[in-house]
């Protein structure tokens, strides 16, 4: 019988199930929603204040669908306004269908968490869904009305409706977790937002916004969902829903209860102002006319950051807007107010300049940004803050030393469909006491209080006391032990004097110093953040130095400019002048000069007792410091380790049988991990006697080499010594760093003292091998651990994890230096899993093998210089290939009497060329010899915020030279390098000779004081105009007539890299032909040469076109605004150009003369087909391109050029060529054929023009 019951209930919910699918996905009897939905739950037909209908759910279209063996839904009225005056409460699962119009849409739900008759408050927990999001799960509205404080309250949700999308469910799911459980809901409203509004339009130009943090942009795409978290009118009063713009019924809140560091900040207002619009339905106007900024005191400003914090669960991306608009009169001009933005402590802006982004005052503006909280490992559930700051730029960059801030809106980014998050902590609240709002006490609580105070304080040190005797530590008294009470040493028996403070209290003057401000600022290098070691409530305390900076102390401040603390200020001097023990801090001082509240206590070197419970290097049980986090890490026995790295960090690799302690662990180099060493050094002493913290952490080798960052201060105060490490997302992982100083040098704390930086976040201040290990010789390691967050849509890709040194501030160090001896780094497992993708699979043609590199036989040829030359002419006929074929229309500046386009590039004139302090020769006439402070002056001494580009050669920095008038591209060899001398030589002798309109003009160079400068890749001038620069010298063989190849290391842009110079690690002059050919199809395609998010047979750009023009579809693969617009002659030559570029023995391929020779050709074609169709018989025309072309047999476009280039270095020959005047309107002119003939091909139609 029971089995029979069983299959019956079975049939029945197979049938209930079946039937309520049949009625959820039918839209018959759903009237489609034209306009906005605002739906109050338990309602009886409409109802709701004046403007905003809303309409009940009872015996309505929108009434909810329950399951019918289940119990009903109950209506409960609550003493509220609509939406929150009744509820639909359930313990069964009910949903809402809509029929609703396609697009993007706001999804409210409202929530009054009151007590319900019949219902046990503390059971109300469930989940709600929306389509296929879940939106929230094992969700508490009590818990999160109290973590929010504000009850009711509501949550806001965004999600994209399909075309084919008609029916919108929305679920509501007891959570089977709890007993008695219940769902209940007061009001949904579904409103329409502008297509594209918070989602990144398809054919968005740039392809997303800024990913802080990472390289690649980010997109909200239409199958993301997205929760609000928090929309704030910074510096303004909160906005109402139906003060919102665009119909969206969006509510602004103020900002106060998220702004965690003020000082004190101004709150400017311009309600007068008109404003302009971008997009007017981004913000209201009062989101724009009010605005947060920090202050008029540019000394108090260029000290702190202007700080927000924004409590976010943890493991998702968060997507922020920004909204900004300048309508202060001062500020109408670009550089009035330019500052930093850091988002999650991460640099999202480094020169944010409002004007610049809007082009006036009065201009609103919003800018968006993504940035991923990872998780803490075993702490999914933890809640983390989101910091937003900002920070003035340098003078220099900046007018006003300020920063504003209008408006800003954050949003959670679902993971694979899940928005659910952790519900907030409870509040500690005893039991049977409810959180009531405050009540003022009376006197006897007053009186309470203080005694509990003091006893508290006593019962603090007593514990302490406790602790020390536990510990086993002895407690000399200094006095003459005479039965003396422990207690009695506290209190000075001495009456203390006081005299009237400027700020009203009785401050000590016998007992304690009476310290200037200056004296102050001086013992804290004028309160510098690097000498803060810790921070309270009552403000920061810093380490400094007073006595001539020979005795160290603990400086306690109180903020400036608040009034908060005038009492404990005044008590705290009062009492502690007065105490003295054994076991109390000594306070030995104040100062209280220009409303300062400073106290000055005797400073403590081995730091607070936390610190050696929970972070000592002795106990690493305890956890071990979480990059960028603020709790501690650790790795657990249920945890499991991937070793991905164990490097021997200056040193030799270690084989397993020279590990110690048998565990047999390999050991290896950093030089392939090394990416920033100038020039580095490799310090060694192996005969140094190790003493052992914990003698097997690594082999004394590890410790007895090193690698440090060389001996020049100005060279090392300019870089950080960095390494790369390649490793998988989403994980977190562990680095153990292994130091030891056994230079003789380094013996004391403060000798070498640096910053380390690990996945660019902050892992240490001030790092002092010394400090940490006691001595010299004494190795010591420390462990780290950070979060890898994986991109968006980009689960299993590879990033950089990078480890980076640079020396402390001059005054805090002896040496500005830095030092590492080993690193192992390791991944922690994500549940269990420690899988990763594989590597990307290596662009080699089928059928080669990659073998060890292998030398080749010594040939003749000097092909660095050519090599680079050609590949600029090729890049340069490729641009006016390109030109053309986009309708550009060029005007031939000249006289139109037949001269050659190549013949414009050089000059006749001949150079002159002076002897440098380096021993190349370099051209005085053609262009300026700038001095080094010149060169400075323009750059602002080579100012970081100034670069624009980060090349081989080294960095490019925009400058202004002329009095500030003129802006040029300053590129920069660094600093003491030798590498690029004979790039640098040869790249000024070309370039002062070329000029031409799409060609970047050099205008000068500096080498004083061993400095290599260019001031001048493909680049776009003011008018668009196209510029080569930088023509790839920076490779070159011997001068020797018996070498073909060099030998170097592989280096180069994935996708781009030829595969042969990656097998062999011999670069020639065929390995740039291979490059070019990838650019060719690059461009014909208008895709990157890899692109990861393809199909795996289109990752690599090289191998998918090979096959696309092996299997003939090559004209499938053109971008879409070239198709039409290539004749299918072009088309072929174009390819077959490109093609023969990628043939995979370099020794096949053509050279680049040849490669221009057909890009000309293929350009020909193109322009006859044109002219074919209006006048010229297609075949003649042929036949007379190929007469031509087989007339000339030297084989050889640029046989003059070539003999230019390879002429004497000293004497540099004059070319014998007609040239035209190339200026700003100097073009190729297409409206004839015989000028077009005469002009551009007469390399290839004139023999003449060999």
């Amino acid at each position: 019988m029971e089995t029979y019951r069983k299959i019956f209930h079975f049939f029945f919910f197979f049938f209930s199930c079946h039937h309520l699918a049949v009625v959820v996905t039918g839209d018959s009897n759903y009237p489609l929603a034209e306009s906005n939905i605002f739906l109050a739950c338990g309602w009886l037909g409409n109802t709701g204040p004046p403007g905003q209908t809303w309409v009940g759910d009872v015996n309505s279209q929108y009434s909810p669908h329950e399951d019918a063996s289940a119990p009903k839904s109950t209506i409960v009225t609550e003493n509220k306004q609509v939406p929150y005056s009744k509820s639909r409460v359930s313990h069964s699962q009910f949903t809402y269908i809509f029929n609703v119009t396609a697009g993007q849409k706001f999804i409210r739900l409202h929530f009054y968490p009151s007590p319900k008759p019949g219902f046990n408050t503390s059971a109300a927990f469930f989940s709600v869904k929306a389509a296929s999001f879940t939106l929230l799960r094992n969700f508490s509205a009590s818990l999160a009305a109290y973590g929010n404080d504000r009850s009711p309250f509501f949550k806001e949700f965004c999600i994209n409706i399909e075309d084919d999308q008609r029916l919108l469910n929305i679920t509501f799911t007891p959570s089977p977790d709890y007993n008695d459980s219940y769902a209940f809901i007061n009001g949904i409203e579904i409103v329409s937002m502008p297509l594209n509004f918070y989602y990144t339009a398809a054919d968005d130009p740039g392809g997303g916004f800024r990913f802080v943090g990472q390289d690649n942009p980010y997109s909200i795409l239409n199958i993301n969902a997205l929760a609000t978290l928090y929309r704030i009118n910074v510096g303004g009063k909160q906005i109402s829903p139906s003060d919102d713009t665009g119909g969206m019924y969006r509510t602004w809140e103020m900002d106060d209860p998220y702004l965690t560091d003020a000082r004190p900040s101004a709150l400017p207002v311009n309600q007068s102002i008109h404003l302009t619009w971008i997009r007017n339905y981004s913000a209201p106007d009062l989101v724009y006319k009010t605005a947060r900024t920090m202050g008029q005191d540019r000394e108090i400003n260029e000290k702190y950051n202007l700080t927000w914090e924004f409590e976010v669960d943890s493991g998702f991306t968060y997507f922020l807007r920004l909204h900004f608009c300048e309508f202060q009169i001062e500020v109408t001009e670009e550089g009035n107010r330019v500052f930093q933005i850091f988002i999650a402590n991460l640099t999202a802006e480094v020169q944010a300049d409002v004007i610049a982004w809007t082009g006036a005052n009065g201009v609103a503006v919003y800018r968006d940004y993504a940035v991923t909280i990872g998780p803490k490992p075993n702490e999914e559930n933890i809640k983390q803050n989101l910091s937003i700051q900002l920070h003035p730029a340098p003078r220099w960059r900046t007018k006003y030393s300020d920063a504003i801030l209008n408006g800003l809106e954050i949003f959670k980014v679902d993971n694979t469909g899940n928005l659910a998050g952790p519900n907030p902590e409870p509040r500690t609240i005893p039991p049977n006491l409810d959180a009531s709002p405050t009540i003022e006490p009376t006197k006897k609580n007053n009186v309470t209080g203080m005694v509990a105070g003091v006893i508290s304080g006593f019962g603090v040190l007593s514990l302490l006391l406790l602790l020390i005797f536990w510990r086993g530590r002895k407690v000399k008294d200094s006095g003459s032990g005479t039965g003396t009470s422990l207690l009695g040493t506290f209190i000075s028996s001495k009456t203390i004097k006081a005299t009237k403070s400027s700020r009203g209290s009785f401050l000590p003057s016998d007992l304690c110093t009476q310290f200037s401000l200056s004296e102050i600022q001086a013992a804290t290098n004028n309160f510098d953040n690097e000498l803060v070691i810790g921070v309270g409530g009552f403000g920061n305390v810093y380490k400094g130095f007073i006595n001539g900076s020979t005795t160290p102390v603990a400086i306690k401040r109180l903020e400036p400019e608040s009034q908060q603390g005038a009492l404990e200020f005044q008590t705290e001097i009062g009492m502690l002048s007065q105490l003295r023990h054994l076991h109390l801090v000594p306070l030995i001082g104040f100062c209280n000069d220009d409303r300062e509240m400073i106290l000055v206590y005797d400073f403590m070197a081995r730091g607070t007792l936390r610190d050696h419970l929970y972070h000592s290097d002795n106990d690493p049980g305890r956890g071990f410091r979480f990059v960028g986090q603020d709790n501690p890490d650790s790795i657990l026995n249920r945890n499991a380790l991937a070793n991905l790295y164990r490097i021997n960090v200056g040193g030799q690799q270690i084989s397993p049988s020279d590990d110690i302690r048998g565990m047999y662990r390999t050991w290896d180099m950093d030089d392939q991990y090394l990416i920033d060493a100038r020039p580095s050094a490799l310090p060694v002493n192996g005969s140094i006697q190790l003493s052992w913290v914990r003698n097997y952490s690594a082999p004394d080798v590890v410790y007895t080499t090193a690698r440090t960052m060389g001996q020049d201060r100005e060279v090392n105060e300019k870089y950080n010594l960095t390494w790369e490490f390649e490793v998988d997302s989403g994980f977190t992982y562990f680095l153990r760093l292994h130091f030891c100083e056994f230079q003789i040098e380094v013996t004391e704390e403060g000798n070498r003292v640096f910053q380390i930086f690990i996945a660019n976040l902050t892992a240490e201040f001030q790092a002092d091998v010394i400090a940490w290990s006691g001595a010299n010789g004494v190795p010591v390691y420390r462990d780290y651990a950070v979060m890898i967050g994986s991109k968006p849509n980009e689960e299993n890709m590879k990033q950089n994890l990078s480890i980076q040194l640079h020396p402390a501030p001059r005054w805090r160090t002896k040496y500005s230096d830095a030092i590492l001896n080993g690193l192992e780094i390791f991944k922690v497992d994500n549940n269990g899993n420690l899988a990763g993708p594989n590597p990307e699979r290596r662009t080699i043609p089928p059928n080669l093998d990659v073998s060890p590199t292998t030398k080749s036989n010594k040939k003749s040829n000097v092909i660095g210089i050519v090599a680079g030359v050609i590949s600029g002419f090729g890049v340069l006929s490729l641009l006016l290939l390109l030109i053309f074929w986009r309708g550009r229309k060029v005007k031939d500046s000249g006289s139109g009497t037949g001269t050659s386009l190549l013949g414009t590039f050089f000059s006749s004139k001949t150079i002159k060329a002076t002897k440098s302090s380096r021993g190349s020769f370099l051209p005085s006439d053609l262009c300026t010899q700038f001095s080094l402070s010149e060169i400075q002056a323009a750059t602002n001494n080579f100012d970081n915020d100034l670069v624009i580009g980060v090349g081989g050669f080294g960095n490019v920095y925009k400058g202004f030279i002329n009095g500030s008038t003129t802006p040029v591209a300053i590129k920069r060899l660094e600093p003491e390098s030798q590498q690029g001398a004979l790039e640098f030589q040869t790249e000024i002798g070309m370039l002062s000779q070329l000029r031409h309109l799409h060609l970047v003009s050099l205008i000068g160079y500096c080498n004083d004081g061993r400095e290599m400068i260019l001031t001048t890749n493909i680049l776009l001038d003011e008018k668009w105009v196209a510029k080569v620069s930088d023509f790839g010298l920076s490779k070159f063989g011997s001068t020797s007539v018996s070498k073909t190849h060099v030998s170097t290391v592989v280096k180069g842009s994935v996708g781009y890299l030829d595969p042969e110079y990656y097998r062999l690690q011999q670069l020639t002059e065929k390995s740039d032909v291979y490059s070019f050919g990838v650019v060719l199809f690059e461009v014909l395609c208008a895709r990157p040469p890899i692109l990861r998010t393809a199909d795996k047979k289109q990752v690599s750009l090289a191998v998918w076109a090979q096959q696309c023009y092996q299997n003939g579809t090559i004209d499938q693969i053109v971008d879409p605004f070239l198709k039409g617009k290539i004749k299918p002659e072009c088309l072929n030559k174009f390819a077959e150009v490109a093609m023969s570029c990628l043939i995979d023995e370099g020794i096949r391929r053509p050279s680049m003369s040849d490669v221009v020779w057909g890009l000309e050709f293929a350009l020909q074609l193109q322009e006859s087909s044109i002219a074919i169709a209006k006048e010229i018989d297609e075949n003649e025309e042929e036949e007379k391109i190929l007469d031509n072309y087989e007339t000339d047999g030297s084989g050889s476009v640029f046989s003059s050029v070539g003999n230019h280039v390879l002429s004497d270095s000293k004497t540099i020959s004059a070319v014998t060529i007609s040239t035209t005047t190339a200026t700003d309107d100097q073009s190729l002119s297409t409206g004839s054929s015989d000028k077009y003939t005469g002009a551009v091909f007469s390399e290839i139609l004139n023999p003449k023009g060999r």
